[in-house]
This record gives structure tokens, C-alpha cells and sequence, in this order.
């Protein structure tokens, strides 16, 4: 997940939040739910022929600063493809 991406959740409910997947990856949101200075954000994806679940767990102080973002993500294999991708994306070098 790409932290830019979420830097944009404020305590206003935000229209839509970048998952920020890898390039060559399908996303869709699937649930949401929010409460003052929490959202829980599951969503579906397709990474290289994988199937994604997970879900982001975000918190944010009285500021609208988010100061908490956590990524669950299944099955294994899925993960794994991810960790690759991220790691792909993130070299130095990359833009």
C-alpha cells in the first residue's frame, strides 16, 4: 500500500482512497466502515493472475493527520507476489 495514497483520509469520509497497488493490478474497494479517527478500508484485488484480500486500518489524530496505517493482506501467495512488486517499485533508481 502506498502510504501517499492514504495521506489524503482526513477525518472528513473521503470520496475515494488510492490503494496503491503495483502497476498491472486490479483493485475494487469491497466494504468501508469509519467512526471519528478510525476507517477500515477491505478491498479485492487481481495482481498478476492472484487474488488479494485485505483490508487497511487507518487512525488519525484530532488534526486530521493520519498517524496509524496497517495492511492485511491473504492469501500467501498473494502477499508474497505483493512484497515482490513493492520491492520492484520501491529500488532505487525507480520513479
Amino acid at each position: 500500500m502506498c502510504a501517499a495514497g492514504a495521506s489524503a483520509l482526513t477525518s472528513a469520509r473521503p470520496a475515494r482512497v488510492d490503494l496503491g497497488f503495483p502497476s498491472g493490478g486490479r483493485q475494487q474497494r469491497a466494504r468501508e466502515w469509519y467512526d471519528q479517527t478510525s476507517a477500515v478500508l477491505e478491498f479485492e484485488a487481481e495482481i498478476e493472475g492472484r487474488y488479494v484480500q485485505g483490508v487497511d486500518l487507518l487512525r488519525w489524530n484530532d488534526d486530521g493527520r493520519l498517524v496509524s496505517f496497517t495492511v492485511m493482506v491473504r492469501p500467501l501467495r498473494a502477499l508474497e507476489k505483493l512484497v515482490e512488486l513493492m520491492a520492484r517499485e520501491l529500488a532505487p533508481g525507480q520513479s
